[in-house]
């Protein structure tokens, strides 16, 4: 069953008929609050939940709860950090499948 928030089509990392991995957590850290940030690779989000799982706020994918400026999406992401001056960081793989493959028609 495909998930809505998932940006990876089945079948793009295995057959279809094979599990699928529509969320793939990639990194998962402590915020200064004690509150978890989850990078979600297939989703392109960072998602901060609290400690009973519940969504606070989510950065990047379909349903962001922040305005993406130009130039200020990512996609494929790990290893989303928060860093000692507040600043949140995460690697931008942006590949494999390329976006502009999987969204070009």
């Amino acid at each position: 069953m495909a998930q809505p928030r998932s940006h990876t089509p089945r079948g793009v990392y295995a057959p279809v008929e094979a599990d699928w991995d529509f969320f793939h957590i990639n990194s998962v850290d402590l915020d200064g609050d004690d509150n978890l940030l989850v990078s979600s690779r297939s989703t392109h989000t960072v998602y901060k939940l609290d400690r009973s799982g519940a969504i606070v706020w989510r950065l990047g994918g379909k349903s962001s709860d922040f305005d993406m400026g130009a130039g200020s999406n990512f996609a494929w992401q790990h290893d989303a950090r928060r860093q000692p001056d507040g600043t949140l960081t995460i690697f931008d793989n942006g590949a494999t499948p390329a976006v502009e493959k999987l969204h070009a028609d």
